[in-house]
């Protein structure tokens, strides 16, 4: 008798079922879909090492077995031109594969990778909705991967939009002691930098600035105000006037004040593109 045939955790599958079998079931919990056939060697060596993870790790991930000839229109569908072929899937998308043998501690690594990939969706797909549980599923995910940067950024992410500042803070300073940070922990960090600019007058700021258009200090400090109120349009304008009119002096500023403006927006936004084009203009 096969692990298959009595394994909650392991399912046959076929072109007729595959739907169910394998996108439906990978919105719940990370798929191992292996695309087998019954004259390959390797297909024969690889399937009691998947069967027997399948059963250690206890429902933490799903193996699907997509034999060749049960499986001819998916077989086309996801390119298979080798045997065996392995695919991971999270949320209905592949997010991983392999082709052939792996030994066995390369393989428990690999379905570790897909598990972690299913813990960071989840916790993703929770941060606008309910950004406490998705800090919640960040923290489990952590306790058995603490030094996932993927798990780090995101944790960051939701407590800032928390506004819990000191603690998203700690995570960035202590990702960026690897000399780098990734893109969105560079938008994290930029965000903390802007919100931490809060807590000055806009009133008396632009009172000031009124009062001595050519002050370009006071300027930069009005627009440090607005982006920590999130009033990205009216703080690069004035950024931009500091740029072309002081470039020397609190030009260079506000010139940095607008790339952390830039990072905090999303990359399509119009207002993003626009005064790019226009700082762009100014400084070449």
């Amino acid at each position: 008798m096969t692990h298959a045939a009595h394994s909650p955790w392991i399912v046959e599958t076929s072109d007729a079922t595959f739907e169910k079998d394998v996108i439906e079931r990978s919105k719940e919990k990370p798929v191992v879909l292996d695309f087998w056939a019954t004259w390959c060697q390797p297909c024969l060596m690889l399937k009691p090492l998947l069967e027997q993870l399948a059963d250690e790790y206890q429902g933490q991930f799903v193996l699907v077995k997509a034999e060749q000839q049960a499986t001819p229109k998916t077989l086309a569908e996801f390119h298979v031109e080798a045997y065996p072929t392995v695919f991971g899937l999270v949320d209905g998308q592949p997010v991983d594969y392999f082709m052939g043998l792996l030994r066995p501690q390369q393989l428990r690594q690999w379905i570790d990778r897909l598990i972690e990939a299913a813990e960071v969706a989840k916790a993703g797909k929770l941060e606008n909705t309910d950004p406490a549980a998705a800090e919640a599923e960040y923290r489990e995910a952590l306790e058995g991967s603490p030094k996932d940067d993927r798990l780090l950024v995101g944790l960051a992410r939701v407590l800032l939009k928390q506004d819990k500042r000191e603690e998203c803070k700690e995570i960035i300073d202590r990702l960026e002691e690897r000399g780098y940070l990734e893109p969105e922990a560079e938008k994290i960090k930029a965000a903390l930098d802007l919100a931490a600019k809060e807590g000055a007058n806009v009133g008396e700021l632009r009172k000031a600035v009124e009062a001595n258009p050519h002050d370009y200090a006071a300027r930069v400090s009005l627009a440090e105000a607005l982006a920590a109120q999130g009033e990205y349009e009216q703080s690069l304008e004035l950024c931009l006037g500091a740029v072309e009119e002081d470039r020397a002096g609190a030009g260079e500023t506000a010139r940095k004040l607008m790339v952390e403006i830039f990072q905090v927006l999303p990359g399509d936004s119009p207002l993003r593109s626009k005064y790019q084009r226009k700082l762009s203009a100014a400084l070449y």
